[in-house]
């Protein structure tokens, strides 16, 4: 277990490996270094329509299982640099990337202002989203969680506060998407509070939503 713990933290980007927690305590705020170029590049291993995105990210994961990410406190994409805005939107940082992690975790943490989307999970299963709050009001292109060919997930009593999409579901190759549950969430935004099916290349089957406040 990694605990961040009593204070704020300014952090160059970091990779999580299996049977890691990344424990942010409540009243901590673990914050991105302000500049672009202090994000290394991590493209993903497996070739796909993300890679017309960010390969760069506060958080990263690959080829992992059982991930969790918790504590009560703050993670922070620091998204609202007026250097982002000598960036072209796609190649802002997220504050998440993860891809092919079995049994991922998010709950009890709050995530704000990432220069791009907040957090892309591609190719993941057995999700789980719990108390999570999402606030994303940066420069545009400011998604939520972006569900990408994952199988297994459940997203519940989460708060989203997002200039873009809150929570797309997609599949961004030919993987399939699949069984994905979101219930009991808080949705504001300027454009979609869900979306279903956009840059899609992959089968999406059984996705539910249920009790969504918009």
């Amino acid at each position: 277990e990694v605990i961040i713990d009593n204070g704020t933290y300014i952090s160059s980007p970091i990779v999580l490996k299996s049977n890691v927690t990344l424990r942010v305590t409540s009243g901590t705020t673990f914050k991105a270094v302000p500049n672009y170029a202090d994000f290394p590049d991590h493209p993903f291993n497996t070739r796909s329509w993300n890679d017309t995105y960010t390969t760069r990210s506060l958080i990263f994961a690959e080829d992992a299982n059982n991930i969790r990410i918790t504590g009560g406190g703050t993670i922070d994409g620091n998204g609202i640099q007026p250097g982002y805005l000598s960036v072209s939107t796609k190649s802002r940082p997220f504050v998440l990337r993860i891809n092919n992690v079995d049994s991922l975790i998010i709950d009890s943490i709050t995530l704000r202002q990432a220069p791009q989307w907040m957090a892309v999970l591609y190719d993941c299963s057995n999700v789980y989203l719990n108390k999570a709050t999402v606030y994303n009001q940066c420069f545009g292109s400011n998604d939520g969680i972006d569900i990408d060919g994952c199988r297994s997930v459940l997203v519940e009593n989460c708060n989203f506060d997002t200039n873009d999409d809150c929570i797309p579901v997609k599949t961004h190759s030919f993987s399939i998407c699949r069984d994905v549950l979101i219930r009991n969430c808080t949705m504001a935004t300027y454009e979609r509070a869900v979306k279903v099916g956009n840059e899609t290349l992959g089968p999406i089957v059984t996705v539910k939503f249920q009790n969504i406040t918009v």
